[in-house]
């Protein structure tokens, strides 16, 4: 078991495949992301897990990492389901800051 002191990671879903995690984990190959708003943008749904885990178990690739092995039910802190209501988005301001976070970490 990895040593490094644990990190909440975010996962996105949705609520069938949040369902399954729940009961059997996270499986070798599964993404998770450094920010809860990664998550929610590229995970397919409205559902976001929370993990701690140490970065030992995956692979770090700018914002997220690749787990190399599964995570086990045990590890899962939330399960959030997030409702986006937007009044006012500057997807240009948004992406900019995405990219320069993204410069920043890889």
């Amino acid at each position: 078991m990895p040593s490094e002191p644990l990190t909440v990671w975010y996962h996105g879903t949705t609520a069938e495949n949040a369902a399954s995690i729940r009961r059997e984990g996270f499986r070798a190959g599964t993404y998770v992301a450094a920010h809860l708003e990664d998550a929610f943008d590229y995970g397919g749904g409205d559902h976001i897990l929370e993990v701690a885990i140490s970065s030992e178990w995956g692979s770090l690739s700018e914002w997220q990492m690749k787990l190399r092995e599964a995570v086990l039910p045990g590890a899962i802190v939330a399960h959030y389901v997030i409702t986006r209501r937007s009044l006012y988005a500057n997807e240009k301001l948004r992406k900019r800051v995405f990219k320069s976070r993204r410069g920043a970490t890889g």
